[in-house]
């Protein structure tokens, strides 16, 4: 959670705690924030109040979860110029390094905070520059996931993923969701010019953000994708269009689903006593 006045993040894959630490030194609306192993980026946006003129990328930002201090380093790339903010940028982190590409040209780039430098431009469509008019980004366990949209925001005639080492622009195997999924996707409507990524471990999650109420599932092994849905029955129509809506994954293990049973009856009991 980032404000001009306060700035609180969670490391826990279900979110239990929370650190409230000192917020960036500049304020910047709308930018781009993605966790490299000990260190917090915060990156890019259309401005930042006070440390910035009008003809640059605001400086990046990075926190260090160890020391607690936040750090100066250069600016995104300036071919990035037109499209610094996170509305315009899918976002990917493993251990080592960020990943940002723009989402109409899948032009990428990657930054790793323990050199403080930039490496790129990186090609993610290979051969579907021209046939993909969106894409977006996900880091998996085996390298990157791309996942991009044919056609046009009217009419998505196909939507594809790809797997890839993004250094060496190597594609590794490519997948395209079943007719079915894609329908399901799109929902009651055939507008569709976005999409959103979630990835963990082997699976992939692609959800519409404004029709999400279904989650299409991906799970890729041994270079096969086993595809499938989720419906959230809880959200409807509504809450999907006029509501801020966040959906993520994280891998989850038994002793902190033992840590949120614990919260959760601590807390109902706290509410008894009252």
């Amino acid at each position: 959670m980032l404000s001009a006045s306060r700035f609180a993040f969670s490391m826990d894959p279900l979110h239990l705690n929370w650190e409230v630490a000192a917020p960036p030194i500049g304020w910047r609306p709308d930018p781009v924030v993605a966790a490299v192993g000990n260190h917090i980026i915060v990156a890019g946006s259309g401005a930042c109040c006070g440390i910035q003129d009008d003809d640059t990328i605001p400086p990046l930002e990075i926190y260090d979860t160890t020391t607690g201090t936040w750090e100066w380093c250069d600016s995104m790339p300036t071919e990035l110029m037109d499209s610094a903010a996170s509305t315009w940028l899918s976002v990917a982190a493993d251990q080592n390094k960020m990943y940002v590409s723009v989402k109409r040209s899948g032009v990428t780039y990657s930054f790793d905070p323990r050199t403080k430098t930039w490496c790129g431009p990186y090609n993610v469509r290979g051969d579907d520059v021209e046939s993909v008019f969106f894409s977006v980004i996900g880091c998996g366990g085996k390298g990157m996931i791309v996942v991009g949209l044919r056609g046009e925001a009217e009419d998505v005639r196909s939507v594809v993923m790809w797997e890839l080492l993004v250094e060496t622009e190597g594609r590794r195997d490519e997948w395209e969701m079943p007719f079915q999924l894609v329908e399901k996707l799109k929902g009651e409507s055939e507008y569709m010019p976005s999409i959103h990524l979630n990835v963990m471990g082997d699976f992939v999650f692609v959800h519409n953000p404004l029709e999400a109420r279904e989650v299409v599932v991906c799970e890729v092994k041994e270079g096969a994708c086993r595809w499938g849905s989720v419906t959230a029955a809880a959200l409807d129509r509504d809450s999907c269009r006029f509501r801020n809506l966040v959906v993520s994954c994280s891998n989850v293990t038994l002793p902190y689903l033992e840590r949120a049973r614990n919260s959760t009856l601590l807390t109902r009991n706290k509410t008894h006593a009252f």
